[in-house]
């Protein structure tokens, strides 16, 4: 049975820290909100996590390769 863990990132390395997780086939989910930024007169809207830090991973705690998420890079 899948259930939904919070795993504490490095700062500013959700995106990093999700992409090494997916590949290692662990299901992810990163929400995010697009915030505008300004920068030399320029305004852009970009990507950022809703909770800073944080990733959510699907997994079945009684199959899964749990202990590989600690060493996985981005991951705290």
């Amino acid at each position: 049975m899948l259930q939904w863990y919070a795993v504490r990132t490095q700062a500013h390395a959700e995106q990093k820290a999700a992409w090494h997780l997916r590949n290692q086939g662990f299901l992810t989910y990163l929400p995010c909100y697009l915030k505008r930024v300004r920068h030399a007169r320029r305004v852009s809207e970009r990507p950022r996590p809703l909770f800073p830090r944080y990733l959510f991973l699907a997994m079945d705690i009684a199959t899964a390769r749990w202990r590989a998420i600690r060493s996985t890079i981005g991951v705290i």
